[in-house]
């Protein structure tokens, strides 16, 4: 009886998950339906304690091909990005390449440098065989630069999609940087990532994200020195919990509108994750108290970037955040809700984004690996 009303639960659980995404799909944070933006995928997904929309198509001018050769494993069948090349692909010639860096050249430029982006999408075995599923963008056509590309690792919020961060990817891409972003385990319904939504819990993330971040630093394209977090939602609460609880060094991290309120609405219920089982909630409670402790131990330069009409994480647990962070800033976007459109991604947060980027690169080298 106890495994039959277990199993209704659950169906229920998924079936008022999914309808939330198709409705915040269609409709989005505001009730509104989200303008179409030409040539350009949609912007970051919706995060935090709600579904989120789903993603656009890629774009013609970002449609994918080959990159530079990798270790991965496994991949996916439906490669529809292009394939994933193998160790032993060469890269492009010189005389290949469009407006490929000197080594005396900077790697990251303010404006555009690179006019398409190639997409490979694959998947990963972690260290205990599970596989992790995701997405790698390059600039199309670059060479790689002197010490390799500077990365940035993309994760998604509470029911997220990575493909959805594909609009960031793209901004930063087309600047000189290599862009990264998986599904975490269970951590959505469609589940193309190992593991079932029911199981999955903030400290799975972490598991997940420290498996990213060493898959990540294995490739012979990226610079070990220069590889940023950026986590958006949840997925900003889980980039802080694995640097302070793995002890990885990231250049710097990019947090927007971080769910802070985890802990605090997983053990009073003010507002419940939505779809979430028994295992997400009692994992979200054991922070409850303590988050104060990982903003002190969260020793990398961060931004925070959150707006002042979010309705799901309040601004002030980010102003109460950045009192203990050692090292990081607010930038509040005025009107801005949970998640960022269009407008406010081009003229205002990618911008800020990069601003922080560049003055972390010139700090010289920080990450380390394992």
């Amino acid at each position: 009886m106890e495994k039959k009303e277990h199993f209704f639960r659950m169906t229920a659980l998924r079936a008022m998950a999914a309808v939330l995404a198709l409705s915040f799909a269609l409709y989005g944070c505001g009730g509104q339906p989200a303008p179409p933006v030409p040539g350009e995928p949609s912007s970051s997904e919706e995060a935090g304690s709600v579904p989120v929309p789903g993603e656009q198509e890629p774009s013609a001018s970002e449609e994918a091909g080959s990159v530079p050769g990798s270790e991965e494993i496994l991949p996916s069948a439906s490669e529809e990005a292009g394939s994933v090349p193998g160790p032993e692909e060469t890269l492009p010639s010189t005389s290949e390449a469009a407006a490929a860096p000197s080594p005396s050249e900077p790697k990251i430029w303010q404006d555009a440098r690179y006019e398409a982006v190639d997409e490979t999408e694959y998947t990963f075995a972690a260290s205990d065989g599970r596989k992790i599923f995701g997405y790698r963008w390059l600039p199309q056509g670059a060479e790689v630069p002197d010490g390799g590309f500077p990365v940035i690792i993309l994760s998604h919020g509470y029911t997220g999609r990575s493909k959805s961060m594909k609009a960031d990817a793209s901004y930063f891409v087309k600047r000189g940087f290599a862009c990264f972003a998986f599904e975490f385990c269970g951590g959505n319904l469609l589940e193309l990532s190992d593991g079932a939504f029911e199981d999955m819990t903030v400290d799975t993330e972490v598991d997940d994200l420290h498996e990213i971040w060493n898959h990540v630093l294995s490739h012979d394209f990226v610079d070990p020195d220069m590889v940023f977090l950026w986590g958006a939602s949840f997925g900003g609460t889980v980039t802080l919990l694995t640097v302070v609880q793995r002890g990885i060094r990231p250049k710097g991290a990019v947090l927007e509108y971080p769910a802070f309120n985890m802990a605090e609405n997983a053990y009073t219920g003010n507002r419940g994750w939505i779809g979430s089982g028994e295992k997400f909630l009692e994992a979200a409670k054991a922070y409850y108290g303590k988050m104060e402790d990982y903003y002190r131990a969260f020793d990398v330069p961060a931004l925070i970037v959150h707006g002042n009409r979010d309705p799901l994480v309040d601004l002030s647990y980010s102003q109460h955040a950045v009192r203990f962070l050692p090292d990081a800033r607010l930038e509040v976007i005025d009107g801005g809700a949970h998640t960022f459109n269009w407008e406010e991604n081009e003229r205002t947060v990618w911008p800020l984004v990069f601003e922080f980027l560049a003055e972390c690169c010139s700090r010289g080298a920080a990450a380390e690996g394992d």
